[in-house]
């Protein structure tokens, strides 16, 4: 009720996208009968009254939020279905089906602890408390998505004392889609003229640091061939 309400006013107020709503998390979120019970001191329990709430709540909003120019995210932590016939990559959230039949993009986001790693060099920095694990890696998997092919998958691997990366995970799309050609443990970029070697690189972590080389050769170019290999049309 407090969304649509404020995305009312901001359709009054003119202010179309200006604006983006952050729901953390949907499955924590409590519904109106669970909040009549408790101040009512009742312990029943939640017959699918929640999943049925957020169904309606997404409903609701997903066609107001069009209409202000809203984008709305939300994050729901995510199980294994154990009454499934096949195994999956696609898990089961909490809060019912309705966040995956009205969601333009779903991420399903996974981690994977990492040792302390010396071959990282500066970049894989560790905490002396932190029992050998310096850091971890992130999967994205887009399972749903309106707008470009889903099933998509990448992988950045954050350190805990450094952070994330500017450019982690696109050295890995940056060779799958030719922006860079690598040949064992060194890179370089593709020849401009057919029979002239390109550019070396050498090894990563030469130039995975190198803004002028990200930003005026690898982005542009990598940029310019997701759009041309991940549309739905020509156009």
């Amino acid at each position: 009720n407090q969304i649509a309400t404020f995305l009312d006013s901001v359709m009054e107020a003119k202010m179309r996208n200006k604006f983006i709503i952050s729901i953390d998390s949907l499955g924590n979120l409590a519904s109106q009968k669970e909040l009549d019970d408790t101040e009512k001191g009742k312990t029943a329990m939640d017959m699918g009254t929640r999943a049925k709430g957020l169904k309606s709540m997404m409903r609701l909003l997903t066609f107001k939020a069009a209409q202000a120019g809203v984008t709305i995210l939300f994050s729901n932590h995510t199980y294994d279905d154990p009454s499934a016939m096949f195994p999956t990559l696609v898990k089961a959230q909490s809060g019912g089906k309705g966040p995956v039949y009205l969601a333009s993009v779903l991420v399903q986001l996974a981690k994977r602890d990492e040792k302390h790693d010396a071959s990282r060099g500066d970049a894989d920095e560790l905490l002396p408390e932190a029992n050998k694990v310096s850091g971890t890696t992130l999967r994205a998997l887009t399972v749903k998505n309106r707008f470009v092919p889903p099933f998509l998958e990448c992988e950045a691997y954050l350190n805990f004392k450094r952070g994330l990366d500017k450019y982690s995970g696109l050295k890995e799309m940056a060779v799958n889609h030719g922006v860079i050609e690598q040949n064992g443990s060194t890179f370089a970029l593709p020849s401009e003229k057919e029979g002239v070697p390109g550019k070396k690189l050498g090894y990563y972590k030469n130039w995975k640091d190198d803004e002028k080389l990200w930003d005026e050769h690898i982005l542009p170019e990598l940029e310019k061939k997701l759009k041309a290999q991940y549309s739905y049309s020509v156009d």
